[in-house]
């Protein structure tokens, strides 16, 4: 599980898993805005600007409805947070561990994969990358079926 907040995706810049194709292409992902950027009038000083990168690097980038609103994208075992105030939630959706007390977030119908409880909106996004065996894949009898959900709550 990989997980980056805020401008920690400009790591995955240069990281190609095959020949020109970027570690995000065609995956969900998120991090530091560029309105976030011009409202910290950084536009023009950082080398450059995140969102655009993670785009030209054939990411489907996602954005909070408002800036500085907690965000994040669970896209198979890539979990990333649009600004600082994703900073609380994201940890530990990467390393707490499932358990039977957590609260299921919509993978399919009887899924067995649990994730923390959350206790603000949440929006269902497609994992376009599910698991590829069966030991990794609850779902491995509709492994099309898998589906995340998306934190995005600006009261948090």
């Amino acid at each position: 599980m990989i997980g980056a907040v805020c401008h920690a995706p400009a790591v995955f810049k240069n990281v190609f898993i095959k020949p020109d194709q970027n570690i995000v292409g065609g995956r969900e992902v998120t991090g530091f805005s560029n309105t976030e950027e011009d409202a910290v009038q950084l536009t023009n000083i950082v080398p450059f600007l995140l969102e655009d990168m993670l785009k030209q690097n054939n990411a489907r980038y996602s954005r909070g409805g408002d800036d500085w609103a907690p965000h994040i994208v669970v896209d198979g075992k890539l979990i990333t947070g649009q600004n600082p105030a994703s900073s609380e939630a994201l940890p530990r959706l990467c390393c707490r561990p499932c358990s039977k007390t957590d609260v299921p977030i919509g993978l399919a119908p009887a899924s067995p994969i649990l994730f923390p409880a959350v206790e603000h909106p949440v929006t269902t996004v497609t994992d376009h990358h599910p698991p590829q065996n069966a030991d990794d894949n609850p779902n491995s009898d509709n492994p099309d079926a898998v589906t995340r959900k998306v934190i995005s709550d600006a009261s948090r």
